[in-house]
């Protein structure tokens, strides 16, 4: 069950994050961002929950296959039980055990007296039943009381004292309120008389049952455990005398584990009322408030959430105005580097770049529309050798110096508005000086006039570029006319840029900011649920057994409204309408025939090239190539990139360079210590002890 729990949280939790992730907002972001960290949050917790529900349940199981520890150094060699039970269904509790220590070193003995506890009745049903336990106390004895692992422990003795080997005899004393009676037609008193896993036999042990009312001695059982399994009768003396019991272990049994007394007694013998129960009320609020959460985030779904209907439309091409930037970021909020290397192709089918691949694997992407006057006028520059060579130079800035200035100090070269990249630094450093630069023999007029006649020139021969592109081919080329996308120190931050663009124009018209609050609404009643659905299954635990079906209502509860959470985004009218031609669009590459992309490239030579970008950010890049192989189409001058193939992508977007990041981690390091138990012996389903 535990497993099956896991493995749930897990395929839910792999849904999440391949179908949502963590995106980009607009002025929403804070906002959006809060909510994929409430949904985390909620995961994180739900995560959480279903190890520590996996434990609880693989606990439980192990409990039942408990085998006794040996007892460490000590038998008991007396153990008499006195049970004072009253109409109402109280007992008061009193046992006195004799240790015997027979090694030196102990502190005294504890013992578990838990509340909850499973009874097996003489109609064969086993429930868990909880009992009260209150005023316990050792008599003329050092003790503190504690709880592990949900159970009550008293643990008598001085721990800056040790005891001497040895007798030692205890008196340990409570009260044990049973609770409401579960049985229809009879009533029964059954009580746990000797706990589970002292670890060692208990020798002289008897029990002093008082009852409040005369009982049949015929209805008496003794059992070895608690599911009515192995009787003891034959092996128990015992003798009634009106309301009194009085029963002793015969020395021919080796009494290792519990002895449970069972009495069935006539129906209303114990006065105790059925709404006077042990059980509380806060559970159930807490799981029926978790289930009126989840119809809440069924009907804010509903009324807010629901997507808009619109019908898919068949598109050959992509929305008019639309590159495949804004095509990738409204089919599904596509990130800024995938959406920003669809735009460079799309620059080189629109004939404004060019793609060149050099042997040594470097990418470089030329301006083939630089409206420099630099780049179209006759122009020498004059420099002046200032500084010896050294190592500190990069090998091609040594080769421009020895092939520049052989064996002079003064050279003249032919140059465009590259050169000041490149030579930057060895100007800055004063390996180089500009003596002279025939642009500047040009009047700003003159300069001004060649920009705006290329410009024109350029805007007449091609498409012209949208916002976004605008942005990519201004980040290409801020610093020339030609780009090394590997030696480019700051090309990754148009990634963030055009994001941030997409997101300013389309953010609020396409995805519904009120549906986006009400998701973070859900998001936090699902992390308050999961949270106060551990408390109390773990830690309140006030429910009647006969309502433990609350608890899974409860947890299903959980699950409906995450899913809620996960469908409570959707898109605005105009959004819904935009993703459905998108989806038309997307379909018609899947399925175009062949013959219909025959005539699309008859009309537009440039066909395939001006839908390859738009086919990359909807992930049906390579059928799109596979379903050009055997038809003709133009192959313009876009350099020698492999623009049909899918690695060719990739590399280009991998050979984008980021800043260097560093990682530190401390050396291994302990958050527990050292070995820990958090019982030290004597755990049991129906109390026990041991000695410390």
């Amino acid at each position: 069950m535990a497993g099956i729990i896991i493995v749930i949280n897990i395929a839910i939790i792999s849904y999440l994050v391949s179908q949502r992730g963590i995106r980009a907002a607009s002025k929403y972001r804070t906002l959006k961002r809060d909510g994929n960290i409430f949904i985390i949050i909620g995961v994180g917790v739900l995560i959480i929950f279903s190890i520590f529900f996996g434990i609880q349940m693989l606990n439980r199981r192990s409990s039942k296959n408990e085998t006794s520890a040996p007892a460490d150094g000590f038998t008991i060699s007396s153990y008499a039980v006195n049970l004072d039970v009253n109409e109402n269904g109280l007992v008061k509790v009193t046992e006195e055990i004799t240790v015997d220590f027979y090694n030196s070193g102990h502190h005294g003995i504890y013992k578990f007296i838990p509340e909850w506890l499973e009874y097996t009745g003489q109609d064969g049903k086993t429930v868990s039943r909880k009992s009260i336990i209150s005023n316990l106390q050792a008599i003329g004895e050092n003790y503190q009381l504690d709880t592990v692992k949900g159970k009550e422990r008293i643990k008598i003795g001085n721990s800056n004292a040790t005891l001497p080997i040895g007798p030692h005899r205890y008196i340990i004393t409570y009260d044990y309120d049973m609770g409401a009676d579960p049985y229809k037609g009879f009533d029964e008193f059954i009580f746990h008389a000797f706990g589970d896993y002292w670890g060692t036999s208990i020798e002289n042990a008897s029990i002093t049952l008082k009852m409040p009312f005369p009982f049949q001695k015929d209805e008496v059982k003794f059992f070895a455990d608690k599911y009515r399994k192995t009787e003891l009768k034959n092996y128990i003396d015992y003798e009634v005398n009106g309301s009194t019991l009085y029963a002793s272990v015969s020395s021919s049994y080796n009494l290792l584990k519990s002895l449970t007394i069972d009495i069935v007694l006539p129906e209303n013998y114990f006065k105790v009322l059925e709404n006077e129960t042990n059980y509380g009320n806060t559970s159930l609020l807490i799981n029926l408030s978790i289930i009126g959460f989840s119809v809440l985030s069924a009907f804010l779904w509903y009324h807010f959430g629901r997507d808009f209907k619109y019908s898919e439309t068949v598109e050959f091409y992509a929305p008019e105005g639309f590159d495949a930037a804004t095509v990738g970021y409204q089919y599904k909020r596509e990130s800024g580097k995938k959406l920003a290397i669809a735009l460079i192709v799309e620059l080189a089918s629109k004939g404004y770049i060019r793609i060149d691949e050099n042997p040594d694997k470097t990418r470089v992407i030329t301006n083939l529309c630089s409206v420099e006057p630099g780049n179209y006028i006759k122009r020498k520059i004059e420099i002046k050798k200032q500084r010896e060579l050294d190592d500190t130079l990069t090998f091609d800035e040594k080769s421009f110096m020895h092939s520049t200035f052989q064996n002079d100090i003064y050279a003249t070269i032919n140059a465009d508005n590259t050169f000041y990249s490149f030579a930057d630094r060895l100007l800055k450093d004063g390996y180089i000086k500009v003596k002279d630069d025939a642009i500047q023999r040009y009047s700003k007029e003159y300069l001004d006039d060649i920009r705006k006649t290329m410009t024109e020139k350029f805007t007449r021969e091609k498409k012209p570029l949208s916002v976004n592109e605008k942005i990519v081919y201004d980040k290409l080329f801020q610093y020339g006319d030609t780009n090394i996308l590997s030696s480019d120190f700051s090309f990754y931050t148009v990634f963030k840029e055009l994001e941030q663009k997409l997101i300013e124009n389309y953010e609020n018209n396409v995805f519904d900011m009120k549906a986006e609050k009400f998701r973070i609404f859900t998001s936090i009643m699902f992390l308050i649920g999961t949270i106060a659905w551990i408390i109390s299954f773990s830690f309140i635990k006030d429910m009647s057994p006969n309502l433990n079906f609350i608890y899974l209502l409860g947890f299903v509860a959980l699950f409906i409204i995450l899913i809620f959470v996960l469908l409570m985004s959707r898109r605005t009218p105009y959004g819904e309408r935009m993703k459905k031609r998108i989806d038309g669009f997307k379909n018609f590459l899947m399925t175009a025939e062949k013959e219909r992309l025959k005539m699309e490239v008859e009309k537009n030579p440039n066909y395939f090239y001006e839908i390859l970008p738009f086919a990359y950010v909807l992930d049906v890049s390579k059928l799109w190539i596979e379903k050009f192989e055997n038809i003709p189409y133009a192959r313009p001058d876009m350099g020698n990139f492999d623009y049909c193939s899918m690695n060719s992508f990739n590399d280009l977007s991998d050979s984008v360079r980021w800043p260097e990041s560093s990682s530190s981690g401390s050396n291994g390091c302990s958050s527990c210590g050292g070995g820990c138990s958090s019982c030290g012996g004597g755990c049991s389903s129906c109390g026990g002890g041991g000695s410390w």
